[in-house]
């Protein structure tokens, strides 16, 4: 995946949020990246864990490898609020 500048760290466009899952608020840092076929693909890190997210052709929050999950979903639409809200 690219996205990786010269120093070996990940590309400037990561973004840190919160937001409401369930009864508790989560925080996340997000990081854009695209494939050599330029999918977008969002790398993120919520509690210690880490989630490959991508939409499907079916425009469906997906985790690589997991499926559509309730967690992608819940993150997907997180990060949808955060480029309608923010970008």
């Amino acid at each position: 995946m690219e996205n990786i500048d010269e120093s070996g760290s990940f590309h400037k466009d990561q973004f840190e949020m919160m937001f409401r899952w369930g009864m508790q608020w989560v925080s996340i840092v997000v990081v854009p990246v695209k494939d050599e076929l330029n999918t977008q693909y969002f790398v993120v890190k919520m509690d210690g864990l880490i989630v490959i997210l991508r939409l499907n052709q079916f425009n469906e929050w997906e985790e690589l490898k997991e499926g559509v999950t309730e967690l992608a979903r819940h993150l997907g639409l997180a990060i949808e609020e955060y480029y309608a809200v923010c970008i």
